[in-house]
């Protein structure tokens, strides 16, 4: 079977295998073919993904709205007020950490 998996929605990768709770079956085929198909340049899968690719971001933007609202009413927030130049601090600490770990990669040619 060839299907289309968001890997948003995969639960867990083994040695062989990986597993997923939801995925958008595109055929059944005899195991020996699914090279051929996907490499034969007939089968347009960038074309089928991106209709997936589009439908998913819809349900995202869909479920983020109404899971939060849902997951918010569960609990009791206590948030501190934070100060804009506390915000400040914290992206000029994340900026250093990013230049940091960025002086630390090497790119080798």
């Amino acid at each position: 079977m060839i299907v289309i998996i968001n890997p948003m929605k995969v639960v867990g990768i083994g040695e062989k295998k990986g597993r997923c709770y939801e995925y958008l079956p595109i055929m059944t085929v005899p195991r020996a073919e699914v090279t051929e198909i996907l490499h034969d340049g007939e089968f347009d899968t960038l074309e089928i993904d991106d209709a997936y690719a589009i439908r998913e971001l819809e349900d995202l933007e869909d479920n983020i709205t109404h899971g939060f609202i849902a997951e918010s009413v569960k609990y009791d927030f206590n948030i501190p007020a934070i100060s804009s130049s506390e915000i400040a601090s914290i992206t000029r600490s994340l900026q250093d950490m990013k230049s940091e770990l960025c002086n630390r990669v090497t790119i080798i040619e």
